[in-house]
């Protein structure tokens, strides 16, 4: 976990802790301290010491919102709304590298077997992929119609994010 603080220093108060993996936005910067914008809206300071940015080609997953954001060397290239896993099945919070990329297969389980067009694995079995089978994406409603784990992308922007991860 990392503290948010109301000063750069680590004798300052803390105004929010942040779990790991979570983006901020980067307002202004000094030699050891990040002067930040978190999700909840706080400002405050964070150590340079122990943040990571991100660079070349990355996706952001924002389960809170139910959003998917690709980005390009620092530029945001794609934004789009998807499903993830439902409540009994949560998609895994973390950082993971796609390590295949498939076109056209079936995605099988215990109590499915469902044709994707894309395919794009991370993380020992969850996957990026387009879902033809509900409209969910973007809303609320992936809590019990989510998926089993994966990140569901519209069927329209699938091909596009498989482009370009």
């Amino acid at each position: 976990n990392l503290n948010v603080r109301r000063m750069p220093g680590l004798y300052f108060v803390v105004l929010e802790t942040l779990e790991k993996f979570v983006s901020v936005r980067v307002l202004d910067e000094t030699d050891e301290w990040y002067f930040v914008m978190t999700n909840e809206f706080t400002f405050g300071y964070i150590s340079k010491e122990y943040t990571q940015e991100l660079t070349d080609t990355y996706v952001i997953v924002d389960k809170s919102v139910q959003r998917l954001y690709l980005y390009n060397n620092l530029d945001l290239t794609i934004s789009t709304p998807v499903t993830t896993g439902k409540n009994s099945t949560p998609s895994d919070t973390g950082k993971f590298q796609i390590y295949n990329k498939e076109k056209g297969r079936y995605l099988v389980g215990a109590d499915y077997r469902t044709w994707v067009d894309y395919w794009m694995p991370y993380n020992m079995g969850e996957g990026l992929h387009d879902a033809t089978w509900h409209n969910l994406f973007g809303s609320q409603g992936y809590k019990t119609g989510g998926s089993h784990g994966c990140i569901n992308l519209p069927p329209d922007i699938a091909d596009d994010i498989y482009d370009n991860v």
